[in-house]
């Protein structure tokens, strides 16, 4: 699948339909490719760009993916029209849908204990033909981190699902992607907080307008700290665009 590259700033974003990304999704799975997805947000580069380590994280994914209407909006300004962006959450969904129609193998990995439980939950009854290679929530020590990695070593999982907040979970996949010669590995952020009923995701009009932002820095817990790293995206965009 040719995806069309856009730049922003030194990160090279993929623009592809729904409908192309679930193309891509089907050829990697089905031929046992392997594939570091990141879903890149304002907040994501503004990380980047202040964290060295993190920034060659995502220079090194190969699948680096517009979520919202502010890295839109910044290649608008750079000349190099993004015209489709695809939030995480529904990449993870297109990813679960596809496992279970043909029964790949699934590892999830973060979020708290009771709202990873609450996911495979609600998973394994929407979607029973998925192969649970293992569910873990995100409050471990560090030797149980390794013993999850080395799982994904040693089993070669379809889908690797990780919900650490960025960087963390980046960082988790990066360190491991290397040594495994399948599957599909993407950190998912606070995915399994909504798919478990946790947290309501934005209402359908916000998402249609492309406002969803706006209900996540209203209603998360770190959403002055989201407000603050739009508006250094801004600037620094305003900047570099005259």
């Amino acid at each position: 699948m040719k995806f069309k590259e856009i730049k922003i700033f030194n990160y090279s974003f993929l623009d592809g339909s729904r409908d192309e990304w679930l193309d891509a999704l089907r050829n990697i799975l089905s031929n046992d490719k392997k594939a570091f997805f990141i879903t890149a947000n304002p907040e994501i580069i503004m990380e980047a760009e202040r964290n060295p380590e993190y920034k060659k994280i995502l220079h090194k994914a190969e699948y680096l993916i517009p979520d919202g209407v502010g890295i839109q909006w910044a290649s608008k300004r750079f000349h190099q029209p993004i015209d489709h962006v695809i939030p995480g959450i529904e990449l993870a969904e297109m990813m679960l849908a596809e496992a279970n129609v043909k029964g790949y193998s699934i590892i999830s990995y973060g979020a708290e204990p009771h709202i990873q439980s609450e996911f495979k939950k609600r998973m394994s009854k929407k979607y029973p033909n998925i192969n649970w290679s293992g569910s873990f929530h995100g409050f471990v020590t560090d030797e149980e981190k390794n013993q999850i990695r080395d799982l994904c070593i040693r089993t070669q999982p379809d889908v690797v699902l990780v919900g650490l907040g960025m960087p963390l979970q980046e960082q988790w996949i990066a360190s491991l992607i290397d040594h495994v010669d399948k599957g599909i590995y993407m950190g998912v952020g606070g995915t399994f907080d909504v798919l478990s009923g946790e947290v309501r995701r934005a209402p359908k009009l916000f998402r249609l307008l492309k406002i969803e932002w706006i209900y996540r820095v209203l209603t998360h817990k770190r959403g002055k700290k989201k407000l603050i790293d739009i508006f250094r995206f801004v600037v620094k965009v305003l900047k570099a665009t005259g």
